[in-house]
């Protein structure tokens, strides 16, 4: 089995939690490949060099191998782990070593046993909508998915003007501050925070929220997660 270990800080109150979790891999002849910064932060809180089978930069080095993305951290930390598998489907797993675990949720003292859940195929997999950005001289193009969501916003005072459309068929002209494009799993993120609805992650949807529409009857829509919106 190989596992990808993505993260991007280690406090000094979890070095010991580290250690049980690479020991717990060497015990069961895991190979290993570690995200290339986080490695270096773990040779340093550490003291030494982990053995490990590579270090990875991009998604390219991490889909044809990887079995598992370990993600270590808090829930920002998962989101940004699952940028780096992508669309292949390979499941994600959070251990929680920041504040928030809705996502990353198994606590540090739960390693042990969370290891042996994985190697006896004992969970569940649950799947997740994300979404994916396409744009001329997309500056996302190396990581071009989200699971949270993607916004549009002005970069002055001024509104913006946003057409949208959804697989080709005009939907509305936005006169906002901006829009979210959300996901299920983003639906309690920014999107709540501007009247978004929230919605269960398995409902198969994306919502579009206006930020601060200058029309009383522009108000946040659902639509199907098949469903490609143009915006222009």
């Amino acid at each position: 089995m190989v596992i990808a270990i993505y993260g991007n800080r280690i406090e000094k109150n979890h070095v010991k939690s580290i250690k049980l979790l690479l020991e717990e891999f060497s015990k069961r002849d895991t190979q290993i490949i570690v995200f290339a910064p986080f490695y270096k932060i773990l040779e340093n809180a550490l003291g030494y060099k982990p053995s490990v089978k590579g270090v990875f930069q991009s998604p390219a080095e991490v889909k044809p191998l990887a079995n598992f993305m370990l993600s270590i951290g808090g829930d920002g930390t998962f989101l940004e782990s699952v940028s780096y598998v992508e669309d292949s489907r390979i499941p994600v797993v959070g251990i929680n070593f920041g504040r928030l675990g809705f996502l990353a949720h198994i606590q540090s003292d739960d390693i042990p046993s969370a290891i042996e859940q994985l190697y006896n195929n004992d969970f569940t997999v649950e799947d997740r909508s994300a979404l994916m950005l396409t744009m001329e001289n997309n500056p996302f193009s190396s990581s071009p998915f989200a699971l949270n969501d993607i916004t549009v916003q002005k970069l002055g005072t001024a509104m913006i003007t946003i057409n949208a459309y959804i697989d080709n068929e005009f939907l509305s002209t936005y006169w906002a501050d901006g829009l979210i494009v959300s996901t299920p799993t983003g639906s309690t993120a920014y999107s709540l925070s501007v009247g978004g609805p929230i919605v269960s992650p398995n409902s198969n949807s994306f919502i579009i929220s206006p930020i601060a529409p200058h029309h009383l009857t522009v108000r946040p829509l659902v639509i199907p997660d098949e469903s490609t919106l143009t915006l222009e």
